[in-house]
């Protein structure tokens, strides 16, 4: 199975992606570590991507996915799939994708960014925030409160969908 984690930046997608590398069932896999060092250089100038500059990172990691098809391991994915499109783009020929949305508020967002240190810069995600689409595909776990309890409730879902596919 594939369990996507989403969101806007500071949303708690890695930080509970790598909670779950713990678990021998399960495999994170860090959606950033696919993007070009020219989308890389972009973003850490202040300039959004396009959807020309994201859709080679998305097939790349819908890709990858697709060639660990036939592995007992079920992945976890930390990537902010902004949009439905990308989302449809990343669950290409692929069964039993889930994807959570890690809503967390505004300002919960600026306040994790401003602590982290990473190469996309608080200037672009105002821009994240607003292009966010929702969609029947997601569902939707808050992430505002302590960042142990949401993957504790995260844990439990993946579980239940697991269970249920057994």
């Amino acid at each position: 199975m594939y369990f996507f984690l989403v969101g806007p930046a500071g949303s708690g997608k890695s930080t509970i992606g790598e909670k779950f590398n713990r678990l021998k069932l399960f495999r994170h896999i860090e959606g950033d570590k696919f993007h070009s060092k020219k989308n890389i250089k972009k973003m850490v100038v202040g300039k959004a991507l396009t959807y020309k500059d994201r859709k080679p990172w998305l097939n790349k990691i819908n890709f990858f996915l697709r060639s660990k098809k036939n592995t007992n391991i079920n992945y976890v994915i930390s990537c902010s799939a902004l949009k439905k499109s990308y989302r449809s783009l990343l669950s290409k020929k692929l069964d039993n994708c889930y994807f959570f949305y890690l809503k967390c508020s505004d300002k919960e967002l600026f306040i994790r960014n401003s602590r982290r240190n990473h190469f996309f810069p608080i200037s672009l995600l105002n821009n994240q925030i607003k292009n966010f689409e929702f969609s029947k595909d997601l569902i939707i776990i808050k992430s505002t409160s302590n960042i142990n309890k949401v993957y504790l409730i995260t844990k439990k879902k993946f579980f239940n969908l697991l269970n249920k596919k057994l």
